[in-house]
């Protein structure tokens, strides 16, 4: 299952906020990550909110998404579909207001051989 780790400032985002943000975040990262072989469904996305340590430095909030590195997966999340989803998730209701030109996607691939039982 693809997992979505969201990490935030506290003093920015309240819990209640980032669950309800997590809730219009998965059906984008489902439909975005879904191939024909494997499609996925919200529930099937992992939401890991992780908060900055206290004194933490860097983007207001940043997501990366971790997923088994299928080629059709990677095709379709490839640049294209980063920014496509990017875009999508930055305008999502109550997501905090970021710099267009701030990278906040990370995509994490994991090898397709790997045990998954």
């Amino acid at each position: 299952m693809p997992q979505c780790i969201f990490r935030y400032h506290k003093d920015t985002l309240s819990a209640e906020e980032v669950s309800r943000i997590g809730h219009h975040i998965r059906p984008l990262v489902a439909a975005a990550a879904s191939t024909e072989r494997v499609p996925f469904t919200e529930k099937d996305i992992e939401w890991i909110p992780e908060p900055y340590n206290p004194g933490a430095s860097g983007v207001e909030v940043a997501i990366e998404l971790r997923t088994i590195g299928f080629p059709e997966r990677k095709k379709k999340l490839g640049r294209g579909g980063a920014l496509a989803l990017r875009e999508k998730i930055i305008a999502v209701p109550g997501f905090p207001h970021v710099d267009p030109s701030t990278p906040i996607l990370w995509i994490q691939w994991q090898d397709p051989d790997g045990l998954h039982i």
